[in-house]
């Protein structure tokens, strides 16, 4: 709760201040914490968390990731070079408004682009600039051909305890731009597998878009980096044996639990 309290508002995209939860919940929980024998958590911008918010001795806390929730057996590109993809429910805290306004900024520049809003219904008919498709909710089972269909992965989230959707995406080929916020820096490598951006700002979110759509060649090769590195360390195959290995320690003989 520590780095959710942290999290500003942002007002002109929708998005109230996060709820107060007081001080007898933090000291509940940290006596959690501080109890566990070990914790396993998906990011080491939680770790550095417990650690600093918490009092958690580091050497107790072990960082497994998390895993994508879709791996393709194969992810061929079918997009026309004009589509950029958003996946997620919570329409205002991922950023959604923020992303509507940089892609009626892209289409200046990209008249033929084409934005894809997978999970959310549509909000307020007013705000939302040509070439926009609501798609409302899709199913994982959905997911790869959605993906394989577009150019790139958009997720400007404002608050976010990991992201998922970034693992998904990067898993079906797709080069990312998100947010340079929580934990999104340890799953989208900046100028190797996308772009990341402030959050809030549709100005350099609408630069980055144009950026791969202008670069094929370049959105191509980051998502081909993107699905290699699921496949080598961020399938939930991988999250388990991290975590497996961790009870290992906490239960090595001669070391107090």
């Amino acid at each position: 709760r520590a780095r959710a309290q942290a999290s500003p508002a942002w007002p002109a995209a929708g998005l109230a201040s996060p709820p107060e939860y007081g001080p007898a919940w933090f000291v509940r929980e940290a006596a959690h914490y501080r109890g566990a024998a070990a914790i396993a958590c998906f990011s080491e911008n939680v770790a550095r968390s417990l650690a600093r918010d918490y009092g958690v001795e580091r050497d107790r806390i072990t960082v497994v990731g998390a895993g994508a929730n879709v791996f393709p057996e194969t992810a061929p590109r079918r997009d026309d070079g004009r589509t950029i993809v958003f996946v997620g429910r919570d329409f205002a805290r991922k950023g959604g408004f923020v992303l509507l306004d940089a892609f009626a900024r892209l289409r200046r520049t990209f008249p033929k682009a084409r934005l894809v809003l997978a999970g959310p219904a549509a909000p307020d008919a007013r705000r939302i600039p040509p070439g926009v498709f609501f798609l409302g909710p899709v199913g994982l089972d959905e997911l790869p051909a959605l993906l394989s269909q577009s150019t790139i992965f958009a997720l400007p989230t404002l608050r976010e305890p990991f992201g998922i959707a970034f693992l998904d995406a990067m898993a079906c080929g797709l080069p990312c731009v998100g947010t340079r916020i929580e934990a999104i820096p340890e799953i989208v490598r900046e100028g190797e597998t996308g772009l990341l951006v402030p959050p809030g700002d549709p100005i350099l979110l609408a630069l980055a878009l144009e950026r791969l759509l202008g670069d094929p060649v370049l959105a191509r090769a980051m998502g081909a980096r993107g699905r290699a590195r699921v496949f080598a360390g961020a399938l939930w195959s991988h999250v388990a044996a991290r975590l497996e290995r961790a009870l290992a320690r906490v239960h090595a003989p001669g070391r107090a639990a």
